[in-house]
């Protein structure tokens, strides 16, 4: 697979005293990160991905 389906910013040579600016999550993991992102509390966004997991099984 080498990186043809992985974001290219995920495998630069990390430097552990800065943070990154951006944050790649991998493209399936995409809509979770999204909704963790959209939603300000942590605990209805860990519940909002377990609807939409359930609502997609």
């Amino acid at each position: 697979m080498g990186g043809k389906f992985l974001e290219h910013p995920n495998f630069e040579i990390a430097n552990p005293l800065k943070t990154p600016e951006h944050i790649f999550p991998v493209w399936y993991f995409t809509p979770f990160y999204a909704i963790l992102k959209a939603v300000p509390d942590k605990l209805f966004g860990v519940l909002a991905c377990l609807v939409q997991l359930l609502r997609y099984s």
